[in-house]
């Protein structure tokens, strides 16, 4: 007696699309306009914006492409982009991202932002508190630090599709043939 059992499935994302991760600001390092962000600066404008900003290509209000979680941590401002690759500038931030994380070049973040305090110490000034308004990938960031670390792209989803589709497909043929 032969049993033959379908298993109805659907993929809906097994990972994430467009989406990447780095420091938009790094505390303690002077940036090229002379600014140096304290820790903590950010804790008041992620507390208004709940941990959510816009995101813009090379801070332009007419190109937005998406939207970060950002949080504080030891380092600086973190942010776990994601790309809407519904938009076209989007799909091309994601591509160039790629690009650069493939040949091991770097992706710039930068930060738009209002300064709420901050102190002068000679040439420099300490921001110790940020209005944030967005966070911009960006080919040349103000901060040299201030880098995309991590991009996800289709091509883990689609790996990981075949990968599951081939899993299903080996447990089809033992339920249906019991091998």
């Amino acid at each position: 007696m032969s049993m033959h059992r379908d298993l109805p499935f659907e993929f809906k994302s097994l990972t994430e699309a467009g989406t990447f991760e780095g420091l938009a600001a790094v505390y303690g390092v002077v940036d090229d306009y002379n600014d140096v962000i304290e820790p903590g600066a950010f804790s008041k404008t992620l507390d208004a914006l709940g941990g959510v900003a816009p995101m813009l290509w090379h801070h332009d209000m007419k190109e937005p492409i998406g939207f970060a979680d950002a949080r504080e941590t030891d380092a600086g401002l973190w942010v776990r982009g994601e790309l809407n690759l519904h938009v076209l500038r989007a799909r091309e931030t994601h591509s160039l991202m790629k690009q650069a994380q493939g040949e091991g070049v770097p992706f710039g973040l930068s930060i738009g932002f209002d300064t709420v305090q901050a102190e002068w110490q000679g040439q420099m000034r300490h921001v110790k508190e940020i209005r944030l308004w967005e966070i911009s990938p960006t080919l040349f960031p103000a901060q040299s630090l201030a880098l995309v670390t991590d991009v996800k792209s289709r091509g883990s989803q689609e790996s990981d599709l075949t990968r599951m589709r081939t899993l299903l497909t080996e447990i089809r043929m033992t339920l249906r043939f019991g091998l």
